[in-house]
C-alpha cells in the first residue's frame, strides 16, 4: 500500500511545481506534507493508523520524482522559448 501514496504524490508535486514554477520547493513541501501525515498517524491514537517510516521514504521518493519531472518540463519550455526569439 505504500506505493499508492507514491503514485499520488508524483502528479501532485509535478502539477504544483509547474503551477508555481518552483519544483524543488514543491518537492520539499511534498516531503514535509508526508512527514506531517506520518506524525499525525504516530500521535493521534484514535484514527486506527500506524506511523511507518517506509511510507515516509516512498512518499519522499514520489515527491522528489514529481519535482524532478516538473523541473525537466519547465526547462524544456524555457529552452523552447529562448529558441523562438
Amino acid at each position: 500500500m505504500p506505493w499508492l501514496a507514491f503514485g499520488v504524490l508524483v502528479p501532485v508535486v509535478f502539477l504544483a511545481g509547474l503551477r508555481t514554477g518552483r519544483p524543488l520547493l514543491t518537492a520539499a513541501a511534498g516531503i514535509g506534507l508526508s512527514a506531517g501525515i506520518e506524525a499525525v498517524q504516530a500521535f493521534v491514537l484514535g484514527i486506527g493508523r500506524a506511523c511507518d517510516t517506509s511510507d515516509l521514504v516512498t512518499n519522499g521518493i514520489g515527491a522528489v520524482i514529481g519535482g524532478l519531472l516538473a523541473a525537466a518540463a519547465l526547462g524544456l519550455v524555457r529552452r523552447r522559448a529562448t529558441r523562438r526569439r
